[in-house]
């Protein structure tokens, strides 16, 4: 059973027909547990319009349920990007449930000065609402809020499932179109070739490269830019952010969402996919789980891995806590962060159950911290132990990663799981054509 679980997930995306008898559960008997919701993107709060700067060791208290368009129960968890703004020194941002106790974890880390973000899957609390805790250092904060995960109590619309996979590039300026104008728009096009699960949404590893002016990306779809920011950066220095952007069916089996350059200079941008959520009406994929947040890997200490910084060109390769996930485990949600990189570099975070995918999870400028979010599946061995793989490109480099969720098969497809076909490409019937710019 453990090395099925790989090829079980591919199966249940790709929904082609099997011989063996089914289960099919109908929309009707589904639940909304651990499904995901896109939402519009919303700025939630903005302290520079509000209350002012929050004070090193201070905390702000956002609500979520029952505000743009969230249901006000049945909220699991809220996916949200979390900005930093003018940070009065190097420190952190801690994101947990209202009324529970602050964990020993960063959602955001940031040097002095710094303005940038991270996208972060926070638990929600009793009362609807996150708690944004300041470390070490006073900040404006903004938070914008890209979407939820529900539990059974919502009782709209059926939301999605999500496919956590390694890595896969979507497109790269640099190799295509060249850099996107300041004021400009990339439009992203790809195919999913399965008539069946339709994607809604996708996670993408968004990344501005050597942008020639201080300014942000924003990711969507629709015709109108939200006024909300998926990357932050400032001139010269290369920047990504995780996020996750709802699509647009354009017909025959092709699908898109934008990309808007808001600074005035050009930058080049690169798209990484790393998740895609999907509706299914046979309710065949994984859904989202909240874990207590944790920290399992610190190499500065030893925390799941060596006591010793990830060399150059070098694979870490960890296994996560048994306690953290279940025989139907697929993947994981959280922060990762480089500490005091001696090298520009870069971070790849991948399943170890086939080589680097070339794509990249957090890039680092030497001597400085930078976090991102992630999503990422798992290698799991005939005992059903997972493993996960981090690459380092140059020099040597700490790694921080905390979790904050993970990603369980669905009722329905533990009740198949006999009867699905094996496949090994989770990624197979996808494919992306280069980028267009749109002035």
């Amino acid at each position: 059973m453990p090395r099925t679980l790989l090829t079980v997930a591919a199966a249940c995306a790709l929904a082609f027909s099997v011989s063996a008898p089914m289960t099919h559960a109908s929309a009707d008997t589904q639940t909304n547990e651990g499904r995901f919701h896109k939402t519009a993107a919303t700025r939630l709060i903005d302290t520079r319009l509000s209350s002012g700067p929050v004070a090193k060791g201070g905390s702000l208290r956002v609500p979520v349920a029952g505000t743009s368009g969230v249901p006000a129960v049945g909220v699991k968890a809220a996916v949200v990007n979390i900005t930093a703004i003018d940070t009065s020194s190097t420190g952190w941002i801690t994101a947990y449930a209202t009324g529970q106790a602050k964990p020993w974890t960063s959602a955001v880390n940031f040097e002095r000065g710094w303005t940038g973000a991270t996208t972060a899957t926070v638990p929600v609390g009793s009362d609807g609402s996150i708690t944004l805790s300041l470390g070490n250092a006073s900040a404006n904060v903004a938070v914008d809020l890209i979407g939820y995960y529900s539990t059974a109590a919502d009782t709209t619309e059926l939301g999605s499932l999500a496919l956590i996979a390694d890595g896969f590039r979507l497109s790269d300026t640099r190799q295509t179109t060249g850099p996107v104008p300041g004021g400009a728009t990339m439009v992203q096009t790809f195919r999913w070739d399965n008539p069946i699960a339709k994607p809604t949404s996708v996670a993408v590893n968004l990344t501005a490269v050597k942008p020639e002016a201080y300014g942000w990306l924003t990711a969507y779809s629709g015709a109108t830019v939200p006024k909300t920011s998926s990357v932050n950066f400032t001139n010269g220095r290369t920047v990504a952010n995780y996020t996750i952007v709802p699509v647009t069916d354009l017909g025959g089996g092709t699908y898109g969402f934008s990309v808007h350059n808001g600074s005035a200079g050009a930058t080049d941008v690169v798209v990484d996919l790393l998740a895609a959520y999907y509706d299914n009406p046979n309710g065949l994929g994984f859904v989202y789980n909240n874990v207590a947040p944790r920290r399992i890997i610190d190499t500065r200490v030893g925390i799941g891995a060596p006591k010793a910084p990830i060399g150059p060109d070098s694979v870490l390769v960890t296994a996560p806590p048994a306690d953290l996930y279940g025989q139907f485990t697929l993947g994981f949600t959280g922060t990762i962060t480089g500490v005091k990189p001696t090298a520009n570099t870069y971070i790849t975070q991948y399943s170890g159950m086939n080589a680097d995918p070339g794509t990249s999870n957090l890039n680092l400028v030497a001597g400085q911290n930078q976090s991102n979010g992630f999503g990422t599946t798992s290698r799991i061995d005939d005992q059903n132990k997972r493993y996960l793989s981090l690459y380092n490109q140059s020099g040597s480099v700490d790694v921080v990663e905390d979790v904050t969720g993970r990603f369980d098969a669905s009722p329905e497809l533990i009740a198949n799981w006999p009867n699905l076909p094996g496949l090994t490409q989770p990624a197979k019937g996808f494919s992306a054509p280069a980028p267009r710019i749109v002035r």
